[in-house]
């Protein structure tokens, strides 16, 4: 059975701009997203007592990694889903979910631990933080003092090596990275409150986002449950985002001298990742979902024509031209391999990457241009 479809939105912009792109991901590792006992609190159950060197990773709230690229930034959490009603701290809260509606005054609250550390290009594990930092209300964050990424730089720059040293490269000596790391990673672990309000049996859920300081987002939807019994349905946990990979806006100047499937621009990641439900998605260049014209427009002029492309990369298929609304994709189970440590997380995936390109000879008139891709997901 075929559940509502889910619409996520990538908007684009054309301007004079250019800012470098991230990626925010999320490694499963030895963590879960679903199954969480909401039946007791943990002891302690304070933020204070978290905040020192002890590593909580090995808790049974441990969720998994937020992986990161890009340059320093801090990482913002803030509640995306229901809000509970009656609560006393401004934290998360597992509300109860039952026959698709979610029931604000029953709860259970829970704070996030976090730890950040680094993935030397050498593969060793780096645990530069040294401590625990608690997300203890909505909107706390975590700062993440160092950049990531393959990205190298050019002879007489500054660079790393591959173990994490500093030194100017001259074309040889191994200091050729821009980073010092290529990945960075944060633990994430639910620590739940003795705060409650009528949890009765069954399913509870909670949504929060991860967010950077240059917009970057990981959506994080946990299921959280307290003795259920075999009539109650559980509720589907999982990912469905669209990345922009370009800056908003981003130069006409990228985009001019694209114009074919094989000379494309990419703009966007589009990821779908859940245990347990299979799904497609389409694109649309409307919110109902039954057009495929796609074009930038700007106030006053003309709109300018452009082609979408989609490069489906889990599972590994053809790019493909997206000329009606009607093309659709569809997951696969197939395992995602953690980049930090090799291990292996089976799961109903959809990856890809959204590409578009412009007819030869383009040249719109000045201004400030504007599209939205409709993302349509549908699980079964």
């Amino acid at each position: 059975m075929k559940k509502p479809a889910i619409t996520m939105l990538l908007h684009i912009m054309l301007m004079i701009s250019l800012v470098s792109a991230g990626e925010l991901t999320y490694d499963m590792a030895t963590g879960k997203i679903t199954g969480f006992d909401l039946t007791t609190p943990d002891n302690p159950d304070a933020p204070g007592s978290y905040e020192n060197s002890t590593e909580v990773w090995q808790n049974d709230g441990f969720v998994g990694r937020l992986t990161y690229r890009g340059d320093p930034t801090t990482l913002t959490f803030t509640n995306s889903g229901p809000i509970a009603s009656g609560t006393v701290y401004n934290r998360f809260y597992f509300t109860f979910f039952t026959n698709g509606t979610t029931k604000l005054d029953r709860w259970r609250e829970f704070f996030l631990v976090a730890r950040v550390k680094g993935l030397y290009h050498n593969g060793s594990q780096h645990d530069f933080s040294g401590v625990n930092t608690a997300i203890a209300t909505n909107g706390g964050s975590v700062p993440i003092a160092f950049g990531a990424g393959p990205e190298l730089v050019s002879p007489g720059q500054q660079g790393y090596n591959d173990s994490g040293g500093n030194g100017t490269y001259n074309g040889t000596n191994g200091y050729m990275y821009r980073y010092k790391y290529q990945f960075i990673w944060v633990d994430v672990t639910v620590i739940l409150t003795s705060q409650k309000k009528n949890l009765k049996k069954g399913y509870y859920i909670t949504q929060f986002n991860a967010t950077t300081t240059t917009n970057l987002r990981y959506t994080l939807q946990l299921i959280g449950e307290v003795d259920p019994n075999n009539n109650q349905q559980e509720p589907s946990a999982f990912y469905f985002g669209i990345e922009s990979v370009v800056s908003n806006p981003f130069p006409y100047t990228d985009l001019f001298s694209k114009n074919s499937m094989g000379n494309s621009l990419h703009v966007g990641k589009l990821r779908y990742f859940s245990l347990l439900d299979s799904a497609d998605v389409k694109f649309s260049s409307n919110p109902a979902g039954t057009a495929a014209t796609f074009t930038l427009t700007s106030a006053g002029v003309n709109p300018v024509p452009y082609s979408l492309v989609f490069d489906l990369t889990k599972p590994n298929e053809n790019a493909e031209l997206i000329t009606s609304a009607g093309i659709s994709y569809e997951s696969a189970y197939l395992s995602t391999i953690s980049p930090i440590d090799g291990s292996s997380t089976p799961a109903n995936i959809i990856e890809g990457d959204l590409r578009i390109f412009l007819p030869a000879e383009t040249y719109p008139l000045a201004g400030t241009y504007s599209s939205t891709i409709y993302c349509i997901l549908t699980q079964t």
